[in-house]
């Protein structure tokens, strides 16, 4: 419906972007880049249905934890992705 998303709404409808930022594919999945909700979410190629996400929604410095994901690139494995590489901006790391 074009609503923006924000932390509190991440676990409730996982389709509400903010600021989606970047993205990239694998053969059977499309990556989402979601800056403002730290985390990257992950759907399904063909059908678009949620498949999961990664990062709390909350931003964070630790292990598995996001702050302001601005882009990211997926190596291919033979048939899903081998390896996510994250830009997690307000970290200042990959």
């Amino acid at each position: 419906d074009g609503s923006e998303g924000s932390s509190s709404s991440t676990s409730d409808n996982p389709f509400l972007l903010k600021s989606p930022s970047g993205m990239d594919a694998d053969g059977f999945s499309i990556f989402v880049a979601d800056k403002g909700n730290n985390r990257i979410v992950k759907f399904d190629r063909d059908t678009l249905a949620y498949k999961c996400h990664f990062g709390s929604g909350v931003a964070g410095n630790g292990e598995g934890e996001l702050s302001s994901p601005t882009d990211l690139s997926v190596q291919k494995g033979s048939k899903y992705a081998k390896y996510i590489y994250v830009a997690d901006n307000g970290n200042d790391r990959v």
